[in-house]
């Protein structure tokens, strides 16, 4: 979205640019709107003048006019935004199998059928049934998923839902790439909906030699395949990083009552850094400064991923 585009000039100049894609996350059973960052980039010749550092700053603030109290980004090497205070929040476990160890899972007792567009309410069902545990899901809008299946579509990619006796269990987005079957999303809500998975992937042995996919970092694949040791890596997946610490504290639900004294260092965002008091009354959290001596002294990053 143009409107949702920040970029940085000299003089005329376009030297760094990024965008604030509009999400919505689910944390603590709490809705809260938010700004995926995304397409960060800056011309070779520009590089490592802090253009970055002031880009992100301007992000962070527009996100707290537009009242989105916390920021994701997924990094292509986090160590780049970690002096930004952006920390990681989630890991996946990425696997890539060779496509004969399926053979044992594989079962037919699950056939298959294309999603379509009208299938969407669908697909959302499934998604929120088989992840709604997990703090930070991303909720997904019916334009969410219109997109990607069009982005699926666009790339060569299928769309694929499972059925065991005529209920449909679970999904799949993939693409097939020489020598490699892709799973980009997916979803199954009971064993034997993974059983099906295993199956599609099996009958894919004539085309492919290897099937690479992503997982919550406690998803009972790991135990379901041999030898996933040697075939599995941990992806650092998703950095957060809160924008108004007060908003966010304010928003969501909190189990124990009481207070306590926090030194906050945020070197980028001022309102955010000092020494403020948090209590906590009957569920809900106030976030106020305070001249008393800290209890606890932490960066907003650190402060990011206790969240």
């Amino acid at each position: 979205q143009y409107d949702r585009t920040v970029v940085g000039f000299r003089g005329d100049g376009l030297q760094t640019m990024l965008n604030l894609a509009p999400y919505e996350l689910v944390l603590k059973g709490q809705k809260l709107q938010t700004s995926y960052i995304i397409g960060v980039a800056t011309w070779p010749q520009s590089r490592g003048q802090g253009a970055v550092k002031d880009l992100l700053r301007k992000s962070l603030e527009k996100m707290k006019e537009w009242q989105e109290p916390l920021a994701i980004l997924m990094p292509s090497r986090a160590e780049f935004y970690y002096p930004f205070d952006f920390q990681l929040t989630h890991h996946h476990l990425r696997f890539n199998i060779k496509v004969d160890d399926f053979r044992r899972l594989a079962t037919k007792e699950c056939t298959f059928r294309k999603v379509s567009e009208s299938d969407i309410s669908l697909l959302n069902q499934l998604y929120e049934e088989a992840y709604s545990s997990y703090e930070g899901l991303v909720h997904r809008s019916p334009a969410n998923w219109k997109t990607w299946l069009g982005q699926s579509k666009c790339e060569g990619g299928e769309v694929y839902f499972i059925e065991n006796k005529g209920k449909v269990e679970g999904y799949f987005f993939y693409q097939l790439q020489p020598g490699v079957l892709r799973v980009s999303d997916w979803a199954a809500i009971t064993p034997e909906a993974r059983a099906g998975m295993a199956q599609f992937f099996y009958q894919h042995r004539a085309q492919v030699s290897h099937v690479e996919w992503e997982t919550s970092q406690d998803d009972p694949w790991q135990y379901l395949l041999p030898d996933t040791r040697n075939h599995a890596s941990q992806n650092a997946f998703m950095t957060a990083r809160i924008v108004d610490v007060a908003q966010l504290i304010s928003l969501l639900p909190w189990a124990e009552e009481g207070e306590v004294v926090l030194e906050i260092q945020d070197s980028l965002l001022p309102w955010n850094q000092g020494i403020f008091k948090w209590s906590i009354v009957a569920g809900r959290g106030q976030l106020e400064p305070s001249t008393e001596k800290p209890e606890i002294s932490l960066t907003i990053g650190a402060l990011t991923q206790w969240i």
